[in-house]
């Protein structure tokens, strides 16, 4: 802003950030903050808006009362505290598990489970659940990573999620917690498909794929001219900031420091790989590329419909190349890794229904929000985001887990035959949503 001199620039974009700040710097912060309360309204450009409302997020995150409640409990708190509109699904389903507090003892073997609940602990379950998987897993001692470096990184990046209906550390930590599960389930097939050096790095990849989000889209992030748009020239905004914080994180734990040169280059190539493939902009050609070079379709045959599968756009492969997924090909191994992140980060409607809903609830209100920050900055509004009814509601993820979810699921069922319950209850769940949304439109 404008009364802002370079040096509080900086600090609030730290804060912004996730940087922990000392005391000094914290008052300094607040007196920002009372400073851009007191701005008349007519002199606020739309970046000043946008600004003070991040900064009194950041501030809140900066204040956050550790990670002893869910990530949940504390947006409900916060909107409360800032008069925010919660839809009423949200608040019917999470109001009740307000109390919910950390476990003194934890049953790690939940994690081996699909229908993990994430919503019935702290954060700091969270995190000791993360920081457990990752401490014991067969591949952390091979490839050289420290159980201290790994637990001190899982806690960093909870720190630097933001607070926010869904992109929180429990949406990083169940993205997370599905891709161990399927590493379970489908292990055998998995060592033919990539290396178990490379799935470890997945582990990673996941858990941090949505770290500082600011819970608006990359559209939103162009429509208000961010910093951040403009360093990552409208491409894949949000993503490269994510993969940026993930390595910011890295970097200051140490995490990959044991690595030789070139094995931490491949490392970081993988993930970043990873991170990038969540945009769902290259959803058609992620689906598309995969489902070309899948050749047995095990569960394909077992269904009494047909799945529309997206069109070839940009094909990363050889079309004339007919041969099967090959573990000794890097390049078929990074298709496999990439659709993997994007399958399990959209993968929430692959729970079962009840788990499902939640998810739901909690995207929905992030994207309501934004619609509401679009009117009142006068921005070109994303209707399609808006929370109208419940039996809207109900319409758009019936469609969404539909039309744009079932092709990549579907194929993810014929490569890993292992979990293809999960496609399968995605078919479930978007029948219920259908049936739902049928039984609200008529009042019951």
């Amino acid at each position: 802003m404008e009364d802002t001199n370079e040096s509080q620039r900086i600090l609030i974009r730290k804060m912004i950030n996730g940087a922990s700040l000392s005391e000094d710097d914290k008052k300094t912060v607040e007196k920002f903050v009372v400073l851009a309360d007191k701005l008349d309204e007519t002199s606020k450009t739309r970046w000043n808006e946008l600004f003070v409302r991040r900064l009194r997020k950041g501030l809140k995150q900066a204040y956050k009362s550790g990670f002893e409640k869910p990530d949940f409990v504390h947006f409900l708190e916060y909107a409360k505290e800032y008069d925010l509109y919660v839809i009423p699904e949200m608040l019917d389903t999470f109001t009740p598990l307000m109390n919910v507090k950390s476990h003194e003892e934890l049953n790690y073997e939940e994690l081996n489970t699909l229908n993990f609940d994430p919503f019935k602990y702290t954060v700091a379950d969270l995190v000791n659940f993360a920081s457990y998987t990752l401490k014991n897993h067969e591949i952390a001692s091979k490839l050289g990573f420290s159980a201290e470096k790994l637990e001190e990184t899982v806690s960093t990046i909870a720190e630097t999620y933001q607070i926010n209906p869904f992109h929180t550390f429990t949406h990083g930590f169940s993205v997370f917690q599905m891709t161990y599960y399927i590493s379970l389930e489908a292990r055998q097939t998995l060592q033919g498909l990539v290396q178990d050096s490379e799935y470890f790095l997945l582990l990673l990849a996941t858990l941090g794929h949505d770290v500082n989000h600011p819970g608006v889209t990359n559209a939103f992030m162009t429509n208000v001219k961010d910093e951040l748009a403009v360093t990552y020239n409208d491409t894949s905004i949000l993503e490269n900031h994510h993969c940026a914080e993930f390595f910011r994180i890295a970097n200051k734990t140490q995490l990959f420091e044991h690595m030789p040169d070139a094995e931490y280059k491949e490392a970081r190539k993988t993930i970043i790989e990873c991170i990038l493939a969540t945009d769902m902009v290259k959803h058609n050609d992620l689906t598309a590329n995969l489902r070309y070079r899948v050749k047995k379709y095990p569960f394909t045959e077992t269904l009494d419909f047909e799945v529309k599968y997206p069109e070839k756009t940009v094909l990363d492969i050889d079309e004339n190349d007919d041969r099967p997924l090959q573990l000794d090909n890097q390049k078929d191994r990074r298709l496999v890794l990439n659709c993997l992140c994007h399958s399990v980060d959209v993968g929430n409607q692959c729970f079962e229904f009840e788990l499902s809903q939640k998810w739901s609830y909690l995207v929905s209100n992030e994207f309501h929000a934004q619609v509401l920050t679009e009117e009142k900055l006068g921005l070109p509004t994303s209707e399609f985001l808006r929370y109208k009814s419940p039996a809207a509601l109900c319409g758009s993820q019936g469609y969404f887990g539909e039309v744009i979810l079932l092709p990549l699921w579907v194929t993810i069922a014929d490569l890993l035959p292992e979990v293809s319950h999960l496609a399968q209850n995605l078919i479930n769940n978007k029948n219920k949503w259908k049936h739902l949304q049928e039984e609200k439109t008529q009042g019951k």
